[in-house]
């Protein structure tokens, strides 16, 4: 920004400075009996320059405009480049804004699941996103594992936590519950209650280890 500043300011003491040698050219130098300089111009070049300084520029004569005119040329080439640039990063902008419209599009049907269940159950979680994420589906999980974790949170912290995943169990097609060897806590027996009260598809995870889930969750042990 200063160097654009200093650029303007370079170019007004140029308009500046050539004002005044246009009307110095232009004008006779007398002594008065003080010694001061006095300007002598001729009375045509006084009224055009009076007219000129008390007229709009919309309301000039075509033949008093191009001075002007030459004067918006030189401040256009000091803001050309920034133009360009900012033309630049709008292309970009729009290229960007079109492809994430396309990518939008193309992927409006992605099946949303929402992962459900207590988070003493960390590895199966981690299993399910796997199996789910890798048959193409959006997952939506907890926010953290407080209990696989060892995370100590507040009771208010633990509503809050409560409450969002209501809120993506809305936004899901349907949830999946991790409950090993059919364990259901009450906190995910109430998001089992509500996914049916809006009527989301409820799968279980203890009824779907054939699907694969087994499989990852004994990878996932490995890697652990």
């Amino acid at each position: 920004m200063n160097n654009l500043r200093e650029k303007l300011a370079a170019y007004a003491h140029e308009a500046w400075a050539g004002g005044r040698k246009s009307m110095f050219s232009k004008c006779a130098e007398l002594l008065d009996r003080d010694g001061d300089i006095l300007l002598k111009m001729p009375r045509a070049l006084y009224n055009r320059w009076q007219f000129q300084m008390n007229t709009s520029y919309a309301d000039l004569p075509e033949d008093m405009k191009p001075s002007d005119r030459d004067e918006a040329d030189k401040m256009i080439a000091i803001f050309e480049p920034l133009l360009r640039q900012q033309d630049e990063l709008l292309t970009r902008l729009d290229s960007a804004g079109q492809r994430i419209t396309e990518l939008t599009q193309n992927h409006t049907d992605r099946h949303i699941v929402c992962l459900c269940g207590s988070t003493r159950f960390k590895l199966e979680y981690n299993a399910a996103n796997l199996i789910e994420t890798t048959k193409g589906h959006i997952v939506l999980s907890v926010g953290c594992y407080a209990h696989g974790d060892g995370i100590k949170i507040s009771d208010a912290q633990k509503a809050l936590l409560d409450s969002l995943h209501l809120d993506k169990i809305r936004l899901a097609d349907e949830i999946l519950v991790i409950d090993p060897d059919g364990y259901i806590g009450e906190s995910t027996a109430n998001e089992i209650a509500f996914a049916i009260s809006i009527d989301k598809p409820v799968r279980y995870w203890s009824s779907e280890q054939a699907g694969g889930y087994q499989a990852a969750l004994n990878i996932l042990q490995g890697i652990q």
